[in-house]
């Protein structure tokens, strides 16, 4: 599998706007330098809707992943746009995937965000909305077939079973990714993402899939990528895009100030 960390490296500076077939995943490690001061920064580029989003979150982990997410995303975007980072307003999907609503941009950018273990993610293109980005910890125990059991199709499961206990559960969480990508590029249900791809990892370097009926999706625009990120970390990518040719990738790091 690919590491994220080899992609071509997002240069300083600002950018032109993303094509379709352009992604750029940017990345953000939270570290341990979030004191006070650092916390009223990011606090500041937040809107009035972001803050109370926020305040009903449960816990401090994930109010802190909301709070560096939305913070890195606003970040990036003005690296394509003349905008400063706190002049963004975002507005949500139906299953609270959020998109730009405010400035108009005459190149529209469309993006994706996930946490994992301290690792905030951003992708971001200019092929449309129909974009996700999911990040999770490879490993997931003895616990792995029989969860893929209960909610993988057939072949999937098959697939799984055919590998050894070692190997199974890096193999499910690189499904298991997949479909949250997925999921968030087509703002459908998980029960939708669970049980209606089915997805061939036989050759990473090109990722097949097959659509249950419900969904009444093909597979030609759909495109998926596979990464490392660090020891243990999966990153998988999904996105819709009706361009043809291959997938113009980028990775950086971003610190949110």
């Amino acid at each position: 599998m690919p590491a994220l960390t080899d992609l071509p490296t997002i240069g300083p500076g600002s950018h032109p706007a993303p094509g379709p077939l352009d992604v750029d995943v940017w990345r953000h490690y939270h570290g341990t330098g979030m004191g006070g001061e650092r916390i009223a920064a990011l606090l500041a580029l937040l809107s009035p809707d972001e803050h109370e989003r926020m305040a009903r979150l449960r816990d401090d982990r994930r109010r802190r992943n909301f709070l560096v997410g939305r913070a890195l995303c606003r970040h990036v975007l003005s690296r394509y746009a003349p905008v400063r980072p706190q002049d963004w307003r975002f507005g949500l999907g139906s299953r609270g995937k959020p998109s730009i609503i405010a400035p108009v941009l005459s190149s529209p950018l469309w993006f994706s965000l996930s946490h994992a273990d301290g690792v905030s993610v951003c992708a971001v293109t200019g092929a449309g909305p129909e974009i996700g980005i999911d990040i999770e910890r490879s490993a997931l125990g003895r616990d792995a077939l029989e969860v893929a059991e209960q909610f993988f199709p057939d072949a999937e499961v098959g697939a799984l079973r055919a590998l050894s206990p070692a190997r199974r559960g890096e193999a499910f969480m690189r499904l298991w990714a997949l479909k949250e990508s997925f999921v968030k590029a087509r703002e459908t249900s998980l029960g939708d993402g669970l049980c209606g791809t089915a997805f061939d990892l036989s050759r990473l370097d090109d990722i097949g899939v097959a659509f249950a009926e419900s969904l009444h999706e093909r597979e030609k625009p759909w495109q998926f990528r596979l990464f490392q990120l660090d020891k243990g970390l999966i990153v998988a990518l999904t996105l819709h895009t009706h361009a043809t040719g291959p997938l113009r990738l980028h990775s950086a790091i971003c610190i949110p100030k």
